[in-house]
């Protein structure tokens, strides 16, 4: 981000909100504790700032208040929001727990810690994203994430990206608001406008950090942005984690496809996958043993089309200085959706596989009724017997 929008503690905001301490600055601007004055209410006060917010001060607080509707026990409900100057200032309930940023970079999280963690924020997002008027993250990353002392998963920010776009303040100054490591390509690239699938890039890369303890993009800038998010190159778990099965890089890399459509459908088609792949942690990859267990069939099929389940690529990049590098085969269709333009393309169940469709079209152009659709020969008249 270009300007650090933390402020000094018993900075007065919103007329009666004084900050108390600093929680973390990422994500979508800095998060802090605060307090009501006239309440006496402890609060979270997010703060983004950017000279482009001046002339959003009439209309910004109504269009974050909008998600206040959401009837969700994950999401956590802003209470007020407002410009000062350059900063936009929106205040929500407080929680009593740990954002999951404070965690890293640390150790990792167990696998059932992911689980739950992970399982928890796709629900709250796909509860956000089926509403009659479909609500989005847009910049999700472990800084949104609270962890409460209950053990519940809570959500921050929902909606203000969205809010950003609608008074016009983005793509402007989208990285003074918005932390380069927690965008999206097509947020990058403004090839593709925001949708469920870039909650979906965002929902792996909290899964990445809470399995490695480190963020997937560590970009700090518009630049280096292009270069890691958008460019394609993507890091490995496994590389880290070695326990962990190469379907859990398969399963991530899906979902940080560049072309949003080549990504899992929503986040618990996402969730669903991961928690298949993690389920397979200390299983030999495919192709790695002929004894012992092995990689059935149909894993392939929840993830990938069947018909390139057993193409994998096997001089896939390293790179000896990287530790995160690929050093697994990467199926093809998934190498594809990150270097062509149009990503990865599914046939529909009910079309023949295309060596059919093919000979079809052959059959067409000579005039020639193909096999299925020649009518069944008569049969032969029996022989009559001679007297």
């Amino acid at each position: 981000m270009a300007a650090l929008p933390q402020l000094e503690t018993g900075t007065m905001v919103l007329g009666d909100v004084r900050t108390e301490s600093l929680v973390c600055v990422s994500g979508v601007g800095a998060l802090h504790r605060g307090r009501s004055t006239g309440s006496g209410r402890s609060v979270l006060v997010r703060v983004l700032t950017s000279d482009a917010l001046e002339r959003a001060s009439d209309t910004f607080a109504r269009e974050v208040l909008v998600v206040r509707h959401l009837e969700h026990d994950a999401t956590v409900p802003p209470l007020n929001a407002g410009v000062e100057g350059n900063r936009a200032i929106i205040t929500y309930e407080p929680v009593k727990g740990t954002v999951l940023q404070t965690k890293f970079p640390g150790e990792p999280l167990s696998l059932s810690e992911v689980v739950k963690i992970v399982t928890e924020l796709a629900a709250v997002l796909d509860y956000a994203h089926r509403q009659p008027s479909p609500v989005l993250h847009g910049a999700l990353c472990s800084s949104s994430v609270v962890v409460s002392d209950a053990g519940q998963v809570r959500l921050l920010d929902l909606g203000i990206v969205q809010a950003l776009e609608r008074v016009q303040v983005l793509p402007e100054a989208m990285f003074e608001l918005l932390d380069p490591a927690c965008v999206a390509p097509e947020q990058v690239s403004r090839t593709f406008p925001i949708s469920a699938a870039t909650d979906v890039f965002g929902l792996a890369s909290i899964a990445f950090e809470c399995l490695t303890g480190r963020a997937p993009f560590p970009a700090t800038n518009a630049v280096e942005a292009d270069a890691l998010i958008v460019a394609g190159k993507r890091p490995s778990a496994r590389a880290l984690r070695p326990e962990l099965h190469p379907d859990v890089d398969r399963v991530l890399w899906m979902a940080w496809a560049v072309d949003p459509r080549g990504r899992h459908h929503d986040t618990m088609e996402l969730v669903g996958a991961l928690t298949a792949a993690l389920s397979r942690a200390g299983m030999p990859a495919l192709g790695e043993s002929t004894t012992g267990p092995t990689l059935p069939l149909g894993t392939f099929k929840e993830i990938f089309d069947p018909e390139d389940a057993p193409t994998v690529i096997r001089d896939a990049p390293t790179d000896d200085d990287d530790p995160t590098a690929v050093r697994e085969p990467i199926p093809a269709k998934v190498r594809r959706a990150h270097t062509l333009p149009f990503g990865m393309k599914k046939a529909t169940p009910s079309e023949p596989p295309p060596t059919v469709r093919r000979i079809q079209a052959a059959a067409e152009a000579v005039d020639v009724p193909f096999e299925s659709d020649r009518p069944p020969a008569p049969a032969p008249e029996p022989a009559l017997a001679e007297a």
